[in-house]
């Protein structure tokens, strides 16, 4: 877990130095526009550490799931959260 931790440290800390670069390599991969990938960058911030918010928006999620037909279990998010990421 610590290396993992370690390697997404150094992959954020890229991202923010090489924006430009990086919304192309995303563009390409995904195959969509660097304008669309710009704009959903600004929508994440690809920390490992889990917020209340965070928390709050997966149980959402999977409430919206479910009354729209999409989920049929429930499952306990916060137990699915290691203690390290909170």
């Amino acid at each position: 877990m610590k290396r993992y931790l370690r390697v997404q440290e150094q992959a954020l800390k890229y991202m923010n130095a090489n924006r430009a670069e990086t919304i192309k390599m995303i563009s390409a991969e995904m195959q969509i526009s660097e304008t669309s990938v710009g704009r959903m960058l600004r929508w994440y911030d690809f920390s490992p550490q889990m917020t209340s918010k965070d928390i709050t928006d997966l149980i959402a999620t999977q409430r919206f799931l479910k009354e729209n037909d999409l989920l049929t279990d429930t499952i306990d998010v916060n137990g699915l959260i290691a203690d390290g990421l909170r």
